[in-house]
């Protein structure tokens, strides 16, 4: 369930589910963490960012509309650091720094055209990757993610571009029938679920500054029992 995490003047911060979208989407009725953000607050507030459907973690939300655009400006001018926790595929067993440029989906005519790709028209796109711990029985590897822009899907696709899909990934890194299988899925809420989780945001507001963080998600812990952790 979605909860408030952390309370200011001026915004609040959530910790959203994976399956949950930030805003409702398309004609129909989709429960949304809006409305959540809305029920604490007013009318007025609104979420300054977004996350995937099926990324969990934290989302930043002003109060107030003017609030709303000031925390929306920190954003756009990169002046927040946000920090994913991710379990991928494969051994990492030190630091990548994904330089890749993302053409995102609104450039895309195609029948997947939800889907971003790599692309020399793309718009830079820079990820850090630091490897926490792997399972060697599952070969799965824990990351800590840092985007430095923020494409459509940046963290999802840049993995699959080095071999090291997420676990539960959908999309990318599958061939293009096991796309569309997998969105029909996820239309019947019927998905896996997406080891994706946004574990930190650090920001400074109106001469604060701010880290909130998110602890490590239930759907995580299966993966990890019993293993070191070196973060």
């Amino acid at each position: 369930q979605e909860k408030l995490v952390f309370e200011a003047k001026d915004f609040g911060v959530f910790d959203k589910p994976t399956q949950i979208y930030t805003h409702p989407k398309g004609y129909f009725y989709h429960e949304s963490l809006l409305d959540c953000i809305q029920s604490h607050f007013s009318k007025n507030a609104h979420p300054a960012h977004r996350l995937d459907y099926e990324t969990s973690g934290l989302v930043l939300a002003g109060k107030t509309s003017q609030s709303v655009k000031d925390l929306k400006a920190l954003f756009m001018q990169k002046k927040v650091k946000k920090t994913y926790l991710a379990l991928a595929h494969g051994l990492v067993d030190k630091s990548i720094i994904i330089d890749k440029p993302i053409l995102t989906p609104e450039n895309i005519q195609k029948d997947l055209r939800i889907r971003s790709q790599i692309s020399p028209l793309g718009k830079p796109s820079i990820t850090l990757v630091e490897p926490l711990s792997y399972n060697p029985f599952l070969d799965i590897s824990l990351l800590k993610i840092t985007p430095l822009t923020g494409r459509t899907h940046q963290i999802r696709l840049h993995l699959s571009s080095v071999w090291h899909r997420i676990v539960g990934e959908g999309l990318y890194g599958v061939a293009d029938e096991e796309a569309r299988e997998y969105l029909q899925l996820k239309c019947k809420n019927n998905a896996p679920t997406l080891m994706l989780h946004a574990a930190s945001l650090e920001f400074e507001f109106k001469g604060a500054i701010y880290k909130i963080a998110s602890p490590m998600p239930e759907r995580f812990m299966p993966f990890l029992k019993d293993l070191p952790l070196f973060y």
